[in-house]
């Protein structure tokens, strides 16, 4: 959810049926930071990214555990 470019909402990763919350910004030049955190609010890791299209964001992932860096890309899909 995007309100006024303050991002909200959540993941699932493939094979794991825990949601994890995401939260961050998306600034007018299309950069988005977001934090991702566990139930309980534990930050577990942050994407920096940009907006690609309408419906991507690509950028790195780096878990709150160590400083691997991962690529990611999400695909925003709208529900109604």
């Amino acid at each position: 959810e995007n309100q006024n470019g303050l991002l909200s909402g959540w993941l699932i990763y493939p094979g794991r049926s825990q949601k994890l919350n995401i939260s961050g910004s998306l600034k007018k030049d299309g950069k988005i930071t977001l934090r991702e955190s566990n139930p309980k609010g534990k930050l577990t890791g942050v994407f920096n990214g940009r907006l690609s299209t309408d419906s991507t964001i690509e950028g790195t992932f780096k878990k709150a555990t160590n400083s691997k860096v991962l690529p990611f890309k999400f695909y925003i899909e709208n529900e109604y």
